[in-house]
């Protein structure tokens, strides 16, 4: 629980998730009217588009008053849109405007996991359309048929009786909290570039959810008794309120995937500024070719969460010199999702100098500044290449039954 704490402490303070939420802020406004429009028309396909103004309500509740009367221009706003009139052109931007939400979205989800864009156009706007079309259809119709349910005769009946009545009132009022937490995990679950286990995001899902809706009780009862923001801001002071709850709710959400991220991956929180020196760098990289190699042999794939899960490095330690082998052609990345890596070169020819050099980035390169430390370099590097020989990467992976296992020891 101690941990738990901590890292909502770190969650909240840190500073690049701040940022984001706020960059977030400025797309929510340039995206919000045709977010809407989009999921709009979906819904009156449906003919569920009535229950379109009842969710902005709910989500803008915490700023008062106000907060339903802008729910109402929004949704008066969005039904005089008449997209038949827009054109292809017309159409191809608003929809383009209402992706552009998803993909800021998508970008600050997977910086949190350490994940890189490499989803295809194609699986990324499929992703995109589920969450603006088919998610609000989902979660109307479970808000619908819940309702119903707890309208029919029997419900009606039984709560005449004790402790019935009493369970289906509180039912009643934890169905926002399940309804919330539903949203962020599935949230949680689709859009990273990364597999993520359910727990993961049910327990990023389960914090977000519930602080949201406690979150939106404090704002209200804040909007309700301060004075100060009207007389000080006057007619301004409704817009920096909404400002604030935007802000608000996406630094709940960044701080729940950054719950879910240290769920799956339980190690101490990593520190992203720090820069790790070139020996921790090599040490990472002859460890992921050592996992590479062996499991090639093996024939078994390797993906991210297997160096993560046997080296215990965090996926922000781990994805940057797994890059850079890809990037110097000692890796290839499969293009499955999750990615899976084997081998660039044959592993009995690839020599660990080969390796060492390619995360070296040159730190004992001479510059001619000083002709006595670069001959100090110098030596450096051939004492090193001494020392390694033509040891290959084969010959460090080799299994000590295996028959490389003798080459393995000739080479110590």
């Amino acid at each position: 629980m101690l941990r738990f704490l901590y890292l909502v402490y770190l969650a909240f303070t840190d500073r690049e998730l701040s940022l984001q939420a706020t960059g977030l802020v400025y797309t929510t406004l340039l995206s919000l009217i045709p977010l809407l429009a989009v999921s709009f028309s979906m819904l009156k396909a449906f003919g569920a588009h009535a229950m379109l103004e009842d969710f902005l309500i709910g989500f803008l509740a915490p700023l008062g008053p106000e907060g339903k009367n802008l729910a109402m221009q929004i949704t008066q706003f969005v039904d005089n849109l008449n997209l038949g009139v827009l054109g292809s052109i017309g159409f191809a931007l608003l929809l383009y405007k209402a992706i552009a939400l998803m993909y800021e979205l998508e970008g600050t989800l997977n910086y949190i996991w350490a994940a890189r864009n490499t989803k295809g156009p194609g699986r990324r706007l499929g992703d995109y359309l589920i969450i603006l079309l088919v998610g609000p259809v989902l979660v109307l119709t479970a808000t619908g048929i819940t309702v119903s349910f707890m309208s029919t005769t029997f419900i009606v009946w039984l709560q005449q009786f004790e402790p019935f009545s009493t369970a289906i009132v509180l039912a009643g009022e934890l169905l926002p909290y399940a309804m919330a937490i539903a949203a962020f995990t599935f949230v949680y679950e689709l859009l990273p570039n990364r597999k993520v286990h359910f727990l993961s995001a049910l327990a990023g899902g389960a914090f977000a959810g519930v602080l949201w809706e406690l979150a939106g009780l404090a704002f209200a009862t804040f909007t309700v008794t301060s004075a100060q923001y009207p007389a000080i801001y006057s007619g301004f002071a409704f817009s920096i309120l909404f400002l604030i709850w935007l802000q608000l709710s996406w630094l709940i959400l960044l701080a729940g995937a950054r719950l879910s991220f240290h769920h799956q991956y339980p190690g101490p929180p990593h520190d992203r500024n720090r820069t790790f020196a070139t020996r921790e760098n090599e040490k990472i990289a002859l460890l992921i070719m050592f996992l590479a190699t062996r499991n090639f042999k093996l024939r078994q794939p390797l993906t991210l969460k297997d160096i993560v899960e046997h080296l215990g490095l965090p996926p922000a330690t781990a994805q940057p010199v797994l890059s850079r082998l890809v990037h110097q052609r000692l890796l290839v990345e499969g293009s499955a999702h999750p990615p899976t890596y084997v081998p660039a070169v044959d592993p009995d020819s690839l020599t660990l100098q080969e390796i060492l050099d390619a995360v070296g980035n040159g730190r004992r390169a001479a510059d001619g500044k000083i002709p006595e430390v670069d001959a100090i370099l110098s030596r450096l590097d051939d004492c090193l290449s001494a020392s390694l020989g033509t040891m290959t990467i084969s010959d460090l992976a080799a299994d000590p039954d295996h028959p490389l296992g003798e080459r393995q020891r000739e080479s110590h």
